[in-house]
């Protein structure tokens, strides 16, 4: 599978540099391992769970503009390390190449201008680029023994070989080593990391090409078996990761990347199946929800239907009704709230989250087994 991870582009007399790259690595080198991903996802609920790219903001990757770096690793996002904080920095202060007018850009150029003595530039930049004192979402605060709040400075781009080595950890990957963050990295996670490796399809519904997920997650703790739990071809499937088909396993091994699930579940949806497509349609909806229409009558007999990105884990059956007509499928969103679509409820504006949703495949699903 591939996996977005931090690869060594250059090192030099104790400092190393390291670019994302996506990297080729089998799964069971993760398992059992207490590792992140750089990659993340997030299921966004206005956007009716979504799956959207989600920006770390606990490590800042920059583009790395460094003399010495090869074609291929030249201006790749990524951060430096050193021995100590001033080793980095007098690297980057040597080494970089000014090339635009944002940050770090513009504080390097200053920097590298300037005529006063190295060492007291070098604590400029220190200040600069590490210290971020004004912005309260980046300020982390810890407890000393005394009980005193300090602040602790959270790295940006330039690491010390001490901070990276407990943040980060290696997997062997083609004869050399690539990196993944541990779990309680930057700053205190506390939940284990929600892995997945997703396969991107298409489903064919009533000749409409349908964006799918495939998912495998696999959970293990020291003394429990790695369990293998996800979806796959519109079935569900749990065993332990041990017996896996190894037809399953190859298709997600070449075809999958490895993400990580900062917010929502993406196997939460066991339990639901289709009972109805949706393709979002283009612009804000009518000027007048009153005047939306009726519901579909293959809808009118639900109770109820819970909305969902067609990328999400469920089941959908074939011959179910695909909803194109920009006028019946406004008349399904404008009765829908908070994701739950209710035919019998009066059709009210909809939310500005789904002018984002234009084009878009929604699943309307139902707990199985329970409705008509």
């Amino acid at each position: 599978m591939k996996a977005t991870m931090l690869n060594v582009v250059a090192r030099d007399a104790g400092v190393t540099v390291l670019a994302v790259a996506p990297v080729e690595v089998p799964l069971a080198r993760l398992v059992g391992r207490s590792l992140g991903a750089l990659e993340q996802v997030r299921l966004d609920p206005a956007a009716l769970g979504a799956p959207l790219p989600c920006r770390d903001t606990r490590l800042e990757l920059v583009p790395l503009h460094l003399k010495g770096l090869g074609r291929g690793a030249s201006s790749r996002r990524g951060i430096v390390v050193g021995s100590s904080v001033a080793q980095a920095l007098e690297y980057v202060l040597t080494h970089w190449i000014p090339t635009g007018k944002a940050e770090p850009d513009v504080t390097l150029r200053a920097a590298q201008a300037g005529r006063g003595p190295r060492h007291v530039r070098i604590l400029a930049l220190e200040t600069a680029l590490l210290r971020k004192q004004d912005d309260e979402e980046q300020e982390l605060y810890e407890r000393s023994r005394g009980g005193r709040r300090r602040a602790r400075i959270r790295p940006k781009f330039v690491w010390t070989q001490d901070e990276f080595e407990s943040s980060f950890d290696a997997v062997a990957v083609g004869g050399r080593s690539a990196y993944l963050p541990t779990v309680g990295a930057f700053g205190g996670d506390s939940e284990q990391p929600r892995h997945a490796v997703v396969v991107e399809r298409t489903q064919v519904v009533s000749s409409h090409r349908v964006p799918r997920w495939d998912v495998l997650t696999v959970s293990s703790q020291d003394t429990v078996e790695a369990v293998a739990w996800g979806f796959q071809g519109g079935a569900w499937f749990r065993c332990p990761f041990g017996r896996l088909d190894a037809r399953l396993m190859e298709t997600f091994e070449e075809e999958g990347r490895l993400v990580c699930i900062v917010e929502g579940d993406l196997l939460a949806s066991e339990t639901i199946e289709a009972r109805f497509l949706l393709r979002v349609p283009e612009g804000i909806g009518p000027a007048d929800p009153d005047r939306v229409g009726d519901v579909p009558a293959a809808l009118r007999i639900l109770p109820g239907a819970l909305l969902t990105d067609s990328r999400s884990p469920v089941r959908i059956p074939d011959g179910v009704p695909v909803i194109t007509d920009p006028r019946e499928a406004w008349s399904v969103l404008l009765r829908t709230t908070s994701g739950i679509f209710l035919p019998d409820t009066a059709p009210c504006a909809p939310p500005r989250s789904f002018q984002q949703l234009a084009g878009a495949w929604l699943v309307g699903g139902v707990p199985t087994g329970r409705v008509p």
